[in-house]
């Protein structure tokens, strides 16, 4: 299964509360508004992988929203390849293999 969420702003707690996310293969998440200033360790989800991309203001020209983060269920797959990585004030994506 893969559990996509809209978030404004992605909180921890929420991970933890809904059922069907121990038994995905993926979650992804968009809107996730994560900067560099919070670490991977803030947002550990047991037994996953977090892959995430954070919006690059710099590049993209836009200070608020977007970000996108994946978590990859260890069970599942624990060898996740970031493939490509782009930011533009058009377009930002993110694939992970």
């Amino acid at each position: 299964m893969v559990a996509l969420h809209r978030e404004r702003g992605l909180r921890t707690p929420l991970l933890g509360k809904n059922r069907d996310f121990p038994s995905s293969a993926v979650l992804c998440f968009t809107e996730t508004w994560l900067s560099e200033l919070i670490p991977d360790s803030a947002l550990h989800l047991a037994g996953f992988q977090l892959c995430r991309a954070d919006r690059d203001t710099e590049l993209s020209g836009k200070t608020k929203g977007a970000g996108i983060c994946f978590y990859i269920n260890s069970g599942w797959c624990n060898d996740v390849t970031v493939i490509q990585q782009h930011c533009s004030p058009d377009l930002e994506s993110f694939i992970k293999l």
